[in-house]
């Protein structure tokens, strides 16, 4: 299903949203677009059929080369939903493929998608040139998070973030609500939003450091108002091998699962590695941190040895900065076995 560069696609309760990044819309080539396809558990053989296709406003607002369609994300279901669709490419007030992101509405039984909303970064005085927002989205309900491929990372100015979003029931009006700093100087590849669950699939660009999956949670139950903390960075066993240039997860109940695409460095064969690894997560503590599922002594040493190296894996109080504090914050979660 998708056959243009740079798709991806968001499935929810019947629902699939494909995006087809380097679709010709409005007239522009790869201004991209998003088709919609509902499952049809009546017909023979139960198929999916095309629904509808969703474009971006028309221009000035969308612009050719804007890929509409790098990622998309849905939540809902037949009879009513939302679809979040990036734009990473679009230039906007703040600068060239500054990137957007654009929601959808859809509450006639699959039928009739309206436009609601345009997601941006928030305006400053140089603006956000090339920065991609939109390259990644998550969605569940009525909280929206919208990350971008490359925020402040070639000028070294700080920690990138994900902007997250809260709709009002009573209007149907979004608004900024909280900005999540991923580790170090990454960027969001992936995001996936389940309950009160955030994971992040992060890779830090320009460095020889791991990609790992970012855990945030929000109070149970707190909906749109609630604040996410930092929880934990998960990687794979592999991290001492392999450079995880693609990091990406989904979540199921207290199921995880991580996907990890990288390289193997110094290798003259230019030897890949493509893993998925599937964790419980139940009764899950972050201190457990060489990755062999056991809290053990292994552990400290493991984390030691990313804190003397200056590693943004040993930010464990999740602050920005390596320091003290992440020793006493990691010791206090292993002794007491999180």
């Amino acid at each position: 299903m998708n056959s243009l560069a740079m798709g991806s696609v968001g499935t929810h309760h019947l629902v699939a949203v494909v995006g087809r990044s380097g679709a010709t819309a409005n007239g522009l080539t790869s201004a991209g677009a998003a088709d919609v396809y509902t499952f049809d558990t009546l017909a023979v053989g139960a198929v999916w059929t095309f629904a509808t296709r969703l474009i971006a406003p028309p221009p000035p607002d969308a612009g050719a080369g804007d890929t509409f369609g790098a990622s998309v994300a849905f939540s809902g279901g037949i009879a009513s939903g939302t679809a979040l669709v990036g734009a990473s490419y679009n230039t906007n007030f703040n600068g060239s493929h500054a990137g957007a992101a654009y929601s959808f509405v859809c509450n006639n039984n699959g039928g009739a998608w309206t436009y609601s909303n345009k997601f941006m970064a928030p305006p400053t005085p140089s603006g956000h040139p090339n920065e991609y927002l939109g390259a990644s989205v998550g969605l569940y309900q009525d909280t929206a998070v919208v990350g971008a491929s490359s925020l402040d990372i070639l000028a070294g100015s700080g920690r990138n973030v994900a902007y997250l979003y809260g709709r009002a029931a009573s209007t149907g009006i979004w608004s900024e609500r909280q900005n999540i700093p991923l580790l170090g100087n990454a960027f969001a590849q992936s995001l996936r939003m389940v309950g009160d669950t955030l994971l992040t699939g992060e890779y830090e660009f320009g460095s020889l450091d791991f990609g790992r999956i970012g855990m945030f949670t929000r109070p149970a139950g707190s909906g749109v108002d609630g604040v996410w903390t930092y929880r934990a960075a998960l990687r794979s066993s592999f991290a001492p091998l392999v450079i995880s240039t693609h990091s990406s997860a989904d979540l199921s109940g207290t199921n995880m699962i991580m996907g990890v695409a990288g390289y193997i460095p110094n290798s003259s064969i230019g030897l890949s590695s493509q893993n998925a690894y599937i964790l419980n997560l139940t009764g899950f503590c972050p201190a457990e941190f060489d990755c062999n599922s056991v809290l053990g002594v292994g552990d400290i040493f493991a984390f030691l040895s990313e804190w003397f190296a200056g590693s943004n894996l040993a930010d464990f109080d999740g602050d920005n900065r390596i320091a003290v504090q992440d020793i006493f914050a990691f010791l206090a979660a292993w002794f007491s076995g999180c």
